[in-house]
């Protein structure tokens, strides 16, 4: 997980657009998803056999990949939403200062579209 989180933080300082597979193949570990899933598995489960523990050691990856991604893509949605409305408010803000017309928020609006 942490190697996911310094891949991301490179992509940042780097200014690097990755390609929606390299995204996604690094966003599902860095969404925690993983994390949550098997911390959900083994509290609700009393008594784990050494069967099960095998199982999710053969078959695991995919069954935890699967949520970690919607998860992942839900988190992005709602992030891309709030970065929407916090340029609205910002703009709002920008024309309350200057005194402008409220024709002066066509562009950001548009920017944020």
């Amino acid at each position: 997980m942490l190697k996911a989180f310094l891949q991301e933080a490179k992509w940042k300082h780097n200014k690097v657009t990755p390609t929606f597979e390299e995204y996604m193949n690094n966003g599902w570990i860095s969404v925690s998803g993983l994390v949550i899933l098997i911390h959900a598995f083994f509290l609700s489960t009393p008594h784990i056999r050494k069967e099960e523990l095998e199982l999710i050691e053969t078959y695991g990856h995919d069954l935890l990949k699967s949520p970690s991604i919607i998860f992942r893509l839900c988190n992005d949605l709602g992030t891309s939403s709030v970065r929407t409305l916090l340029l609205l408010l910002r703009s709002l803000e920008l024309v309350a200062v200057k005194g402008q017309s409220i024709q002066a928020l066509q562009l950001p609006i548009e920017r944020a579209r």
